[in-house]
């Protein structure tokens, strides 16, 4: 049977719409006594020090927690973060009703979770409490990263010192802020207030900050559109921002996002496509090289890359991940970088372009295949096998490491306790048949991270090329070309364009894109493309005249 029902009647999913600053809101603690009315004699002093594992001082997440009522309470002297905990860049006296608590500390990802209960007097000399962090992992050639980030309605200053504090709380060894633009809300975003040189200029021992935009387009009323693309570490914002008739009240859709990409290019940017795989032009992008990487659950959304990247490495593209928290840092998801010890900018951005990053909300990632990792190839001269080692660590129990080939799970392990925190581990040879991908994941689980989030991880791939080859697979590939057929279609309908050049230059890049994956199709496969996208047309038509 040539054709499917399903080819013909739907398209992709709709995809939910970046999440929006004031949906999302931070409180911003004022320094004071906690709130509520507090007589003098309830109040009791707590000297709250988190310290490494040589005991120097360190930043960390904190929460205190109430045994009498088994509730965290609000620290006034600092940021407050999800669930209760609170952002403490140092050492601080905080001043809490007299009880008892349960102490809780963590910084980042890679330490264990220190915890202790401590009875607080009122009136006494302040109760001194020493908390260490226990990192899950001492290797030092990672480093880690949230490439998508902006802040609401807060004034600049407060704005930087919110960077400096959770970036260090983090363990972020590097912050992108990105520009972006909204006809009647971008006045209330504070990081619009940054460019380049402020940005770099709040580098820190823990923390390098990065500069750069977000360009984007949606279709009306906030559905969407050619989609949304940053642009890090270019020299000032490309105009126009945004595009067409929601973002930037335009009067139509006639410009699409790929010459701003071109653009950012050429200055020594680097591209990446957020939000997963939403919008129209992801494909088309990834085809014509105009895309460097793929930022997935920004903002903490744990949609699956089935959808996306599974596909794009099925017809042989590369397609290194990374991850940032969209609005706000309020969730734990990043992108962790085999830096091999460089830590700059443009390093880090390299070793990302290359692939050797894994992606997660807690879990850490390892994986070699015949000694390669994320973003390098094995290559086989025949069909044989291949060692594949991976790890997961996690302060966190996460549901169970899956290794990938293909995008199909062939070895699965659950985690086991250690110490205070929880590991799996592969290590056994795999038949590879043909040329193939091969990645690692921890997937979404019932437990979610210390700020409420879903507990997620996945690796860039590792390709295995056999006799020179990369694994192209035509089923894939025609579902490619027959989702730019529906997009096309779906920007016809939606879009407004003053004339046919307007058109042309949206539709002709989905046109170059069909036609240069269709040919390299078999002919049969080849034949039901051209056919659906032929009956489709014909059912277009047929609707018009009823």
């Amino acid at each position: 049977m040539l054709l499917g029902a399903a080819a013909l009647g739907a398209g992709p999913a709709a995809a939910h719409e970046a999440t929006r600053p004031d949906t999302v809101p931070v409180r911003f603690a004022v320094a004071g006594p906690p709130a509520g009315e507090a007589a003098p004699e309830t109040l009791g002093r707590l000297i709250l020090r988190p310290v490494d594992a040589s005991g120097t001082p360190s930043a960390a997440n904190v929460r205190i927690t109430s045994l009498e009522t088994a509730s965290p309470i609000e620290l006034s002297e600092l940021y407050s973060r999800p669930n209760g905990w609170h952002a403490q860049a140092e050492a601080r006296l905080l001043t809490v009703r007299a009880g008892r608590y349960r102490v809780e500390a963590f910084r980042g990802i890679d330490t264990e979770l220190a915890e202790a209960v401590v009875e607080i007097s009122a009136g006494s000399e302040p109760v001194e409490l020493v908390l260490p962090l226990v990192h899950l992992q001492q290797q030092t050639r990672w480093l880690e990263g949230n490439t998508h980030l902006h802040l609401g309605d807060v004034s600049l200053e407060r704005a930087k010192d919110y960077l400096q504090v959770v970036g260090a709380t983090d363990g972020l060894d590097f912050v992108w802020v990105s520009h972006l633009t909204r006809t009647g809300a971008d006045h209330r975003y504070a990081s619009n207030l940054l460019d380049v040189r402020t940005t770099h200029a709040l580098d820190t021992e823990q923390t390098r900050f990065g500069w750069g935009q977000e360009h984007r387009h949606n279709f009306p009323p906030n559905l969407n559109g050619y989609g949304h693309a940053l642009l890090l570490e270019i020299p000032e914002t490309i105009e126009p921002v945004s595009l067409g008739r929601v973002l930037a009240a335009a009067a139509t859709d006639g410009v699409p996002l790929r010459g701003v990409m071109a653009r950012a290019r050429t200055l020594g940017g680097t591209v990446l496509w957020a939000h997963n795989d939403v919008g129209f032009e992801d494909i088309p992008s990834w085809l014509g090289g105009f895309v460097d990487v793929q930022n997935v659950w920004d903002g903490g959304s744990p949609l699956g890359l089935e959808g996306s990247v599974y596909r794009y490495l099925d017809i042989g593209l590369d397609v290194p991940l990374s991850s940032g928290t969209d609005w706000w840092v309020r969730s734990l998801s990043r992108v962790r970088v085999d830096g091999n010890g460089s830590a700059t900018r443009a390093s880090f951005l390299a070793a990302l372009r290359a692939g050797r990053s894994t992606v997660t909300t807690g879990p850490l990632l390892d994986l070699r295949v015949d000694g390669a990792g994320p973003g390098q190839s094995v290559a086989l001269a025949a069909a044989g096998t291949v060692r594949v080692q991976a790890e997961a660590l996690s302060r966190v129990r996460f549901e169970a490491l899956e290794l990938l080939r293909d995008g199909r799970v062939i070895a699965r392990r659950e985690p086991e306790a250690v110490a205070g925190h929880w590991e799996a581990h592969i290590d056994e040879r795999v038949a590879v048949a043909g040329s193939a991908w091969m990645a690692v994941r921890v997937p979404l689980g019932a437990l979610p991270t210390e700020f409420g989030g879903p507990l997620l991880a996945h690796s860039s791939a590792v390709e295995i090329e056999v006799a020179g080859a990369r694994r192209f697979d035509p089923v894939v590939a025609r579902g490619l070309v027959l989702e730019m057929d529906w997009n096309r279609r779906e920007i016809l309908r939606r879009g407004v364009f003053a004339d046919e050049e307007e058109t042309a230059t949206v539709v002709g890049l989905y046109d170059e894109a069909i036609e240069s994956l269709e040919a390299r199709l078999p002919l049969l496969e080849r034949l039901r493309s051209i056919l659906t996208r032929w009956l489709r047309t014909m059912r277009s038509w047929v609707s018009g005249l009823l």
